[in-house]
């Protein structure tokens, strides 16, 4: 993979891994397939929920860690992923199975937990709180290239959270 992301072919990953290209030809049909599978490992890796603490403190821990994630060069293999799983039917249904199938089922878990906790309304949206939560990472990430930090992340997700508090709260209050 190139500084900026790209995978060439893959004749130099095989240099740099010590191994024949027909090793890795073996392997990966595509060097789009050697991209999935490289950003599986480094995501698996680098993207952990935590099993111990409130559902939303750990929540927002691991939408930290997904804004980590998606600077630096993480960031230009994610948006040249997303970018190549458009055009390409296999490689969608592989990312999709294998990539945001699993993280998606992870978020959905801890958020009912929360909910069954009562740190979320019962009433809150778990797509619609997720979406939030998550878009604006990918905006920054893919359209407007801005930074994802820290400040950033947690800004968004108290804001969701403090908004599906408010909603349910408008909505219990008597009419006006």
């Amino acid at each position: 993979m190139g500084h900026d992301g790209r995978l060439r072919s893959k004749r130099p990953q095989s240099g740099a891994a010590g191994v024949s290209s027909a090793t890795v030809n073996r392997w990966w049909s595509t060097k789009e397939a050697l991209l999935l599978d490289a950003f599986l490992h480094k995501a698996n890796h680098e993207l952990v929920l935590k099993t111990e603490g409130s559902p939303l403190e750990r929540l927002k821990e691991y939408v930290l860690q997904v804004g980590r994630f998606f600077t630096g060069e993480n960031g230009i293999v994610v948006a040249r992923l997303l970018t190549a799983i458009q055009d390409n039917p296999v490689l969608r249904k592989e990312f999709m199975e294998r990539v945001y199938s699993p993280r998606d089922a992870e978020f959905r878990a801890i958020v009912k937990e929360a909910i069954r906790k009562r740190q979320l309304p019962a009433g809150t949206d778990v797509s619609m709180f997720l979406d939030t939560v998550v878009g604006p990472l990918f905006t920054r990430l893919l359209i407007r290239h801005e930074q994802i930090d820290e400040a950033f992340v947690v800004s968004v997700f108290d804001r969701v959270v403090a908004g599906a508090i408010a909603q349910d709260a408008a909505a219990a209050a008597p009419g006006e």
